[in-house]
């Protein structure tokens, strides 16, 4: 069954794995069927796992300094132990073109148990303003 201390650790590994931008260890804690969606002031991105991919690629090729710290809110784990929802804030920042940039992040994520381990299915992102 899921428990907040295994999505705890799965987040910690998907944030070591971001942070090294390593994108296979990110989507590794991804179900196949994964979602991604994004709002980002009046731009609605929704992305399955190619998609997200490219976006991790060409996001990432084109950034320097990266760093990424992400702060779990609250993880409610169903009753069957089988999915959990965690809400967390996700706070970037990176160089690019000679100028440091931030962005802040709203993330509820849809998680469920598949093989013994907790992956996601869904990601709603909000790029707060």
């Amino acid at each position: 069954a899921l428990t907040p201390d295994s999505i705890r650790a799965m987040y910690a590994e998907m944030t070591a794995a971001a942070q090294a931008r390593d994108i296979e260890g990110v989507l590794r804690h991804m179900t196949e069927d994964a979602r991604v969606l994004i709002k980002d002031s009046g731009n609605n991105l929704d992305l399955d796992m190619t998609m997200y991919r490219d976006l991790l690629q060409q996001g990432w090729g084109a950034i320097e300094g990266y760093q990424v710290t992400i702060s779990i809110d609250s993880i409610e784990v169903a009753a069957d132990g089988q999915s959990a929802t965690v809400i967390d804030q996700t706070q970037e920042s990176y160089q690019a073109q000679g100028q440091t940039l931030q962005t802040s992040t709203r993330e509820t994520a849809t998680l469920r148990l598949v093989d013994g381990a907790p992956k996601i299915s869904l990601i709603e992102a909000v790029v707060q303003p």
